[in-house]
This record gives C-alpha cells, structure tokens and sequence, in this order.
C-alpha cells in the first residue's frame, strides 16, 4: 500500500463504502469519535463518493493521530 496514494489507487482499491467501513472500525478499536469535518478539510470535498480519490492513508493516519492525542 501507498500511503501517499488516494485509496482509489491503491493495489486492491476501495470506494466510499469501504472507506467508511474502515473509518468506523479505526473508531471503534480506538474508542474515538473522527468528526466528518475534518475529513471535508483534509479531502477538500464533502462528498462521500469522492473519499476514495481524494482520501489518502496518510491523510487518515494524520486525522486519527490527532484524535487519539485529544482523547
């Protein structure tokens, strides 16, 4: 996987769904909330369909990271 690279191109790809799938397990194992709105910031879109071009793994991790250290 490449971390720099939109989850739309990675080796096996993922859409919205799957994006939101993982968003929602990363919330659960770690006992956090992620506000949509910071993944808007990040993505620069507020909409879900476009998540799997726009959201990076490292965009992920740096929005969980922050989450975590304000818990």
């Amino acid at each position: 996987m490449a971390i720099k690279s939109a989850f739309s191109e990675q080796a096996i790809a993922g859409d919205a769904l799957d994006i939101i799938e993982i968003i929602m397990t990363i919330e659960e194992d770690l006992n956090i909330e992620i506000p949509d709105h910071l993944i808007e910031q990040k993505t620069n879109s507020s909409d879900v369909t476009d998540l799997p071009h726009n959201l990076t793994i490292e965009m992920l991790q740096e929005i969980v990271t922050s989450e975590c250290s304000n818990t």
